[in-house]
């Protein structure tokens, strides 16, 4: 249904806006520049960055705005001039002036002809703008159907190249189309909101805060095309399109667009409550204290309430003398963050001085740095909030007075953070090089005639006969790569140019998971491992420069095979013995030996865990370990001789303050048996009450513990996706209940229509792009899982079963088959059935 705006009920038309626009271009402009709804989705966001807005919010045809697609942002918006130029395509102002203005800031601007409002066309064929700016609200509603219903004279260019020529054509007249009319409506501030949330099917949290800035734009577009827009592959073009910089957020339904950087090119991020930061620029402060160029004190602490936009989250800060409470963080990336296309505003690098919430130095990534090393500055940024700045703001407030104490105080901040951060790029880069230099291939005596040349050769003869003539003398080159998991650990592949590591295999895959193929020992150990395939290899072919059977050969390493497997499962017999040890511990008198057993388990599960034990400290801290879902966790244990630990004994409150004092975001309490379960198991006993009311604390069992072990060795699920099972405040059955249907994925649930479903999308997609698979959750299976985590561990237990014939990406929400449904489940009831 549409919103009803060009109905007179609706508000007082002010303007009547002439429009010469021929359906002809639009079409051509929309559909050869906009073929992609995703794209010309990024181009409305792009509107929202040229406007000077700091947040744009895109919802998409689903459970927020069913039939619609809405796009808000709190940019500088349109008044009724505004409005009436927007539609005269070619004489956008962004062409000549290459910059915007809200209030006293100026940004510049991404978009160039004056065409993103075309881009709607691509979605659906009305699109309404509702606009508040100045106090006024105005709404403007274009059918393009219209338009459709007035004869066209005018032949556009179907080629993307000739944008120009159109302009041109289009701004003298050739256009032969009939003028036509749309109103501009004057609106009360009740009917502008009322129209908005009904566009809503499910109202956002946060939409009567963001319609409390001072300006702001909503477009709404509705009879929409049938152009599918998925939600993961949506988030992942514009988190690759727009800006990475602290004054520009993007929701898409709800969610935080990440953008790629911060998603997977951060090497290293630290607040200003970072020990290292702090000691430095202590001892640099007392070195210009004594040399007189500076004088008073600093103090370092942290305080609730100091970030507006996150009001219940504790804030590390700096206190200068003259500049007062000064916050950030500074984040350094694997690679340059320059975009050498972009102007200098539209910059990612660099020292960001926010003032009050605004952005203070668009286009100077220096600001009162001297000239630095640009090798790391480009791979850096600093965020810095200095609200006590905002007294010495010049007229302009783009720049501040010189030679102030304050600025003396900001610019020795700025100098003393660049140099801490330089010190460890130059980590990060000896880092490195430590890591290429103990590459396989520098590891491996590959100039050896006995140890590699004459065994790789015998192989070479064996498994590529027709290319041995043929081979380069070189030697082949090595690396990581997935092959099918029933293929040896490693393998001579590519017409025998190619040394691969099977990371598919299940040894490989057992090891990568409990030591961790990303921290320094366990590269080490993985390094170490992969040596030993090659020599494996190696040792196949010295076999048969021996002359010996192929049979034969073929039977011993038939047999190393099953024997690398069968330590893989090895691991499932440790965590039995883990699961005794902590049930013996969890019913002594020995704290400290609970706490130790608790510790090895969550070890065996992929968590980074420590004891601390000691007297008024939490006992057990626990690391999540996974990007951007990284989560901390404490744990309490309680051992008991024999009974239920009894509320009292639970200590609920001092759970909480140990978290706190850990600065982890919850709290774990954990025993063998809690009372008051056993007599009401559907009521709610004591213990969770005070869970409840204490916050951030729930309990939980050791044979619940027990369980998550086994579950998480048969499937691997990712840290991330089992932080619920921790967090979540329920009776010790309701948990035990969670956790059985993790290990039982497949109970009641036919897989087989859902890997037809994403077969058949992935077909009609093409391109061998993954998709998302939050619509086929939404549309196909919400109704049967109601909480969309069921149905990713679902997918997740299925990826494992049928690897590597399925690529899940959890984060970004996308899924893709690498083989058709009816071969992946052979596999996959070949497996079950092995088990």
């Amino acid at each position: 249904m549409n919103i009803p705006l060009i109905d007179a009920s609706a508000g007082l038309p002010i303007r009547h806006i002439p429009l010469t626009i021929d359906y002809t271009i639009i079409e051509h402009f929309s559909h050869h520049l906009y073929g992609s709804p995703n794209k010309a989705i990024e181009e409305l966001v792009i509107n929202g960055f040229d406007a000077f807005a700091t947040e744009v919010k895109v919802f998409t045809d689903g459970e927020y705005t069913p039939g619609r697609i809405l796009v808000l942002d709190n940019g500088n918006s349109m008044d009724v001039d505004g409005l009436s130029a927007m539609w005269q395509i070619s004489k956008s102002p962004k062409k000549n002036n290459r910059t915007v203005q809200k209030g006293t800031d100026i940004r510049s601007v991404i978009g160039k002809f004056g065409i993103g409002k075309v881009a709607s066309y691509t979605l659906g064929n009305s699109i309404s703008h509702i606009c508040k700016k100045n106090n006024e609200y105005l709404a403007v509603r274009m059918d393009y159907k219209k338009l459709m219903e007035h004869e066209n004279a005018y032949i556009g260019t179907s080629s993307k190249d000739d944008i120009q020529s159109i302009e041109h054509d289009y701004s003298n007249g050739t256009s032969a189309t009939e003028p036509k009319q749309v109103n501009i409506y004057s609106l009360e501030k009740n009917q502008a909101e009322s129209f908005i949330k009904q566009a809503f099917e499910k109202i956002p949290d946060d939409l009567n805060i963001f319609l409390e800035n001072e300006c702001w734009t909503v477009a709404i577009i509705e009879d929409l095309k049938d152009k599918k827009i998925t939600h993961g592959r949506l988030a992942w073009v514009l988190g690759n399109a727009m800006p990475l910089r602290p004054d520009f957020k993007v929701w898409v339904d709800s969610t935080p667009v990440i953008a790629t950087l911060e998603k997977s090119g951060i090497a290293k991020s630290a607040d200003l409550g970072n020990r290292e930061l702090k000691d430095s620029i202590k001892r640099r402060w007392e070195d210009y204290v004594t040399k007189k160029l500076l004088s008073g004190d600093l103090i370092f602490d942290e305080e609730m309430g100091l970030d507006p936009n996150n009001p219940g989250k504790t804030i590390s800060y700096i206190e200068f003398p003259n500049l007062g409470k000064v916050w950030g963080k500074v984040i350094l990336y694997n690679e340059s963050i320059k975009n050498q296309d972009s102007s200098e505003a539209q910059r990612s690098y660099g020292f960001f001085i926010m003032v009050l919430g605004r952005l203070l130095n668009d286009n100077d990534p220096k600001f009162l740095l001297n000239d630095p090393s640009f090798g790391t500055f480009y791979k850096s940024q600093y965020i810095l909030n200095v609200d006590g700045l905002d007294e010495d703001l010049l007229a302009d407030r783009e720049r501040i007075h010189r030679g102030t104490d304050k600025a003396e105080e900001l610019a020795f901040l700025q100098h003393a953070i660049y140099l801490v951060t330089t010190n460890w790029q130059a980590d990060l880069d000896d880092q490195r090089a430590e890591e290429e230099s103990t590459t396989l291939l520098n590891s491996i005596p590959i100039n050896s005639r006995e140890f590699f040349k004459e065994p790789i050769t015998a192989l070479r003869r064996q498994y590529y006969p027709e290319e041995f003539e043929n081979f380069d003398l070189r030697p082949p080159s090595i690396e990581r790569k997935v092959l099918n998991s029933e293929i040896a650990i490693a393998a001579l592949t590519d017409g025998g140019s190619l040394i691969a590591i099977n990371t598919a295999h299940p040894y490989y895959k057992s090891l990568s998971t409990t030591f961790g193929a990303n921290t320094k020992n366990g590269r080490k150990l993985i390094n170490e491992f992969e040596r030993l395939a090659i020599s494996e290899l190696t040792f196949e072919g010295y076999l048969y420069d021996l002359g010996l059977d192929e049979r034969i050969i073929q039977e011993i390493f038939f047999w190393r095979d099953r024997q690398y497997r069968n330590l893989a499962r090895t691991k499932s017999d440790s965590v039995h013995k883990l699961a005794e040890d902590l049930r013996k511990a969890s019913a002594s008198s020995s704290g400290a030996n609970f706490e130790h057993t608790i510790v090895n388990i969550l070890e065996s599960m992929g968590f980074i865990a420590t004891r601390d034990g000691a007297s008024g400290q939490k006992d057990i801290l626990m690391k999540a370990s996974c990007g951007p879902e990284s989560y901390i966790l404490t744990f309490e244990a309680k051992a008991k001789l024999t009974g239920e630990l009894q509320n009292d004994s639970a200590e609920i409150a001092s759970a909480a303050a140990h978290r706190d004092a850990a600065k982890a975001e919850h709290a774990v309490v954990i025993t063998r048996k809690f009372s008051g379960f056993n007599k009401n198991p559907e009521g709610l006993p004591a213990v969770l009450k005070e869970c409840d009311a204490v916050g951030g604390v729930s309990i939980m069992e050791t044979e619940a513990l027990i369980k998550l072990a086994e579950v998480m060795n048969n499937y691997y699920y990712s840290l991330a996706h089992v932080k619920t099972i921790f967090t979540e405040v329920e009776a010790p059955v309701v948990k035990m209940q969670k956790i059985e249907a993790l290990g039982e994925p497949f109970d009641h649930f036919d897989y087989k229509p859902l890997l037809n479903r994403i077969w058949k999308e992935q077909i009609r997609i093409g391109e061998n792009e993954s998709i998302t698979y939050h619509n086929i959750w939404q549309e196909d299976y919400r109704h049967i899982l109601k909480d969309k985590k069921i149905f990713e561990a679902k997918l997740q237990a299925l990826s494992i079963l049928a690897d590597p014939l399925i690529t899940l990406n959890i984060p970004a929400s996308l899924i893709f088959l690498e083989q058709s449904p009816d071969k992946i489940m052979d596999l996959i009831i070949s497996r079950l059935d092995r088990n």
